[in-house]
């Protein structure tokens, strides 16, 4: 993603159901990379940052990324949370851990975060459109 498309000026707006970030840390900034199914050097490429950026985002996950970095993350993530299943993927890597993702510590009950919450009620929307619509065409057919 270039200077310019990475939306360094101005973010191009989410979708007004979109899981909503208000502060990326590098935990959220590699679950994205890991719903995006993305090496370290293709989410830098993608996000116009140092690899060793996206490396030291795996070692220190409580990290809370610069603001020009928090920009970038936002772009990138506007265009991804487009495609529902990167979406899910994103969810599932924050609740569960995948690759470099650290899974929440087990045995430990913490809350769900409220972008886990509002992507949740997305899904759940989502599947309601998508039934009511069935139901209508199936009305229609009787």
């Amino acid at each position: 993603m270039t200077e310019k498309s990475a939306g360094r000026t101005a973010s191009a707006p989410l979708p007004e159901e979109a899981p909503f970030i208000f502060e990326w840390t590098a935990r959220e900034a590699t679950a994205l990379q890991a719903a995006l199914r993305m090496t370290n050097e293709g989410y830098a490429e993608h996000l116009g940052v140092a690899t060793r950026s996206v490396a030291s985002w795996r070692a220190r996950p409580s990290m809370v990324p610069r603001r020009d970095l928090q920009e970038i993350l936002d772009a990138a993530y506007a265009l991804a949370v487009r495609d529902l299943h990167v979406v899910r993927r994103f969810l599932y890597a924050l609740e569960h851990g995948h690759g470099s993702v650290p899974a929440p510590e087990r045995g430990r009950r913490e809350a769900t975060p409220p972008i886990v919450m509002a992507a949740e009620m997305e899904l759940m929307r989502a599947r309601i459109a998508e039934l009511t619509a069935e139901l209508a065409a199936k009305e229609q057919q009787s």
